[in-house]
C-alpha cells in the first residue's frame, strides 16, 4: 500500500516537472503580443491626415479663385496627384502648418496630434 502511494506521489510529481518545465516552450513559440499603436503612431491616412486636416484649417482662406497669397487648394484631390501633381503645394503646406505660421494666429488651431500627422505624411509620401 504504502508503495503504490510513493508512486503515484512520484508520478504526479513528474507530471508536475514535466508541465513546469514545459511552460516556457510553450510561451516561446507564441508570438508576441503587439503593442496598440498610440495615436501619433497610428497608420496614417489620406483622407484623415490630408483631405480632413487641409479642409479643417486651410480651406477657408486658400481657396480658388483667389486664395490668399495666391495659395489655392485643389478640390476633391486624390492621394496620387497629391504626391506628384501637386507635390510642390502639399511641401508648403507642410513647412508653413509643421513651423506653426499656419494657420494665422486668430484663426482655430490644429491639435499637435493633427499637425504631426499632416506633415508626418507629406514627408512620408511627398517626393
Amino acid at each position: 500500500m504504502l508503495s503504490m502511494m510513493k508512486f503515484r506521489l512520484i508520478s504526479v510529481s513528474v507530471l508536475v516537472m514535466v508541465v513546469v518545465a514545459a511552460l516556457p516552450l510553450a510561451s516561446a513559440q507564441q508570438k508576441p503580443a503587439r503593442k496598440p499603436a498610440s495615436v501619433s503612431m497610428a497608420k496614417s491616412t489620406f483622407k484623415k491626415d490630408v483631405v480632413d486636416f487641409t479642409t479643417k484649417f486651410c480651406a477657408g482662406c486658400h481657396t480658388a479663385p483667389n486664395g490668399a497669397d495666391n495659395v489655392n487648394l485643389p478640390k476633391d484631390v486624390k492621394e496620387a496627384d497629391a504626391k506628384v501633381k501637386y507635390a510642390k503645394l502639399y511641401r508648403k503646406l507642410a513647412k508653413y502648418a509643421g513651423s506653426k505660421a499656419m494657420p494665422p494666429k486668430g484663426a482655430a488651431q490644429p491639435k499637435d496630434a493633427e499637425r504631426n500627422a499632416f506633415t508626418g505624411w507629406v514627408k512620408k509620401n511627398v517626393k
